[in-house]
Formats: structure tokens, sequence, C-alpha cells
């Protein structure tokens, strides 16, 4: 067995296909195999159709219906080239068709559509499935049993930094009517701020992996002191409201958030986006935190990103008001750099955007603050706790 180890990046693939066999579609194993499960231990086939993990150390899981395979760390296609990454990295979904003959397993290749073989089931007993892979290896996998947890939130905001290496750096808002928000900064396919729609299937299909995440019970904040890694941070919203926000460091959050990340982070690629133009934009800056005095609240990337996408749905005004906090912010890339902001002030409703040449006040219709964050969330610097602590 061949095994490519890749920085961020573990090829498996999958091997076999026979032509001639007549595949069931009615074989009993199905509704044994139907549900969630994951390996104990999983080792990797290969094959001629490369399956991508993202990063290493995410566990592997599967999620069987009557035919097809939710394979829980996403399927993408990879190639050496010369774009700023170096690498291009297509995804392919999550789900591969399945079939069996007899106690055979194969999956269709999506790009010859022919069946390739990739497991040999020796039993299922007890929640557990007993397989054999084409190299012999035999491999045994757990059911996994979720607990009932309905997502009481209904906007997931999503955001991932960068890293030492070509980490993609992007936004991503999405609602359960699936309107989409995405905002790409740095090794992404496409730039810039992007909106659009996803059909009400792919919607559930990302709501229902966070809501098997049971978000109420994890903690705020996962992270090990790893300086070069990756951090996403997640936040969930009821009507307008942040209910939750997880900030999650060099990937140490359960591996069912992990799970949850692979096709949110990947809406880009698997839908199509309208680019917004410039004459719809509010300045592009990054939101930090609000500054009063020696005290500051703090906002995760996704909070910020959230905050920024109700501003550009505010509307202008000339109204004055208290400059009652500061905002500490990033400037995005811009062609004009006359456009750049260079100060921000706020009272938790009215922001006023300050740049060289123009003044710009929006109204948020709402206190942003008073909503969202409770009086004890501002407090000074050195209470804040730090990414890797």
């Amino acid at each position: 067995m061949k095994n490519l180890l890749i920085p961020l990046l573990v090829v498996f693939t999958l091997i076999s296909c026979n032509q001639n066999l007549k595949l069931e579609n009615n074989n009993p194993l199905n509704d044994s195999l139907i549900g969630d499960w994951e390996p104990l231990p999983f080792t990797p086939n290969d094959s001629s159709e490369f399956i991508i993990v993202p990063p290493v150390g995410i566990s592997y899981g599967y999620s069987f219906s009557k035919d097809s395979i939710d394979f829980f760390t996403g399927l993408f296609d990879f190639k050496r080239d010369t774009s700023p990454r170096g690498k291009t990295v297509k995804y392919l979904g999550n789900f591969k068709h399945y079939k069996l003959d007899k106690n055979k397993l194969f999956i269709k290749n999506s790009e010859n559509g022919k069946w390739q073989e990739f497991w040999t089931i020796k039993e299922i007993k007890n929640d557990t499935l007993f397989i054999v892979e084409e190299d012999g290896n035999s491999n045994k996998l757990k059911r996994i049993k979720h607990k009932d947890s309905f997502g009481d939130f209904d906007k997931i905001i999503y955001s991932s930094t960068g890293c030492y290496g070509t980490c993609p750096i992007l936004n991503v808002s999405l609602d359960r009517d699936g309107n989409v928000l995405f905002y790409g900064e740095a090794y992404v396919k496409s730039i810039g701020f992007y909106k659009g729609k996803v059909e009400q299937k792919y919607t559930a299909f990302i709501f229902k992996k966070f809501e098997k995440a049971n978000v109420k019970s994890l903690k705020s904040h996962y992270s090990e002191a790893i300086t070069d890694s990756q951090t996403i941070t997640t936040t969930f919203l009821k009507e307008g409201k942040i209910i939750e926000s997880i900030f999650d460091h060099a990937r140490q959050a359960p591996k069912e958030l992990l799970w949850a990340y692979v096709p949110i982070a990947n809406i880009f690629d698997s839908h199509k986006l309208l680019k917004v133009t410039e004459k719809e934009e509010l300045p592009k800056v990054k939101l930090l935190d609000f500054s009063l005095g020696e005290k500051k609240l703090q906002l995760l990337e996704s909070e910020g990103f959230y905050l920024w996408t109700e501003l550009w749905k505010s509307a202008k005004t000339e109204t004055k008001f208290k400059e009652t906090y500061n905002l500490s912010f990033e400037n995005y890339r811009q062609k004009n750099e006359a456009n750049q902001t260079i100060k921000i002030t706020s009272d938790g409703r009215y922001f006023k955007f300050k740049s060289i040449e123009k003044t710009t006040t929006y109204d948020l219709g709402y206190n942003f603050i008073e909503k969202n964050f409770k009086k004890s969330d501002i407090k000074k610097v050195e209470e804040y706790k730090l990414p890797n602590s």
C-alpha cells in the first residue's frame, strides 16, 4: 500500500474496477450499513482517483444512506501547479454512490463512471463493521450514535485565517433559507465579495452537520500551542442575535465540528456565486474590536464578518451621534488607496467610516453591542485569553 503524505493533506485512494459485475440494489446489507461510522482505526487504500483529507489529524468518518456514502472529510482533487498556493485543490463534494455485490462494496468513480471496489464486508455485529480492504488489510468501524440535538440557530458564520503556509483565508455567511455571503481574502479560487443562493437540500445538509456537532454542548475555546496553525471561528445566530461563537485554533475542536467545517468552507467551489460590484459595497475592512478607553470588546473573526455584512445591508445616514467607541480594523486590498478607511467610530448603532477622501455614516438600525454582548464582555486587554492559551 502506498501512502502519499503532503503538508496539511493526506492523500488516499480507492482501487479496483470491474465493469462486468451485476451490482445489487436490494442487498440486505444496505439496511445494516445505514447510519454514521468512524474507523477504529482506518488505513487508507490506493486507487486511481484521489480522495484528499484536508488537514492531517482529522478523524475519518462515513454516513451511509440507501445508495450513497457521505465522506465526512470531503472528496478533493489535488494537482501541483504554479498558482500562489503551489497547488490546485478542487472540492468534489462529500458524496459517492455505492452498490453491493454480495459482501463487496463498490463506489462510483465520478470522472469515468466506473465502479471501483472499496471494501469487502466481513460482518456487522454489535454496532461494529468489520471490513477487509483490497490490499488485504482488515479494519473495523464503530457506529456513531449522535445525541439528539436540534440546532436552535438560523444562521452560521464561518471564518478561517491564514497559517504558516497556504491555508485558505475566507468568510462565509449562510442562513437556513440558503442565502450566502462569501468573502475570499487569500489562497482561494476567487478573491473578493460574493453573494448567492444555495439549494435547500445543500443548506439543510450543512445545518445538519453542525446540529450533529451539538453546538450548545461545545466549549467556546479550543486551542493548542502551535503558533503557525490556522484558526477557525464559527458564530451561530438566532433571529439576528449571536447565541454561540466558537474559537478553534489548530483544529482542536471535537471531530463532529471539524467534519461540519468541510461543506461550508468549500461552498464557493460547490456553488456559483455572483461577485458584488464596487457600487454595492461599503469599505472593505476586517473589524477586530471596539475600544472604550482602557477596555475593549474583542470580536472573533466570524463575529467581525457578521457585523460587516450587517453594515453592508445598512442605509447611509447624516445622523449625528456620540462616538463612544473606536474600532480597530484592517483594510482589505483596494485598488484606490484614497478609499482606504483610516478611522471608524461608533455608538453601537451608528458607524462612521472615515477615509482620506470622505466620511460616511451607516445606520445599523439597532445597537450591535447591546443585542449580542454583555457589559462584562467589555474588559481590559490583559483579561482576554490568548489564542493558544
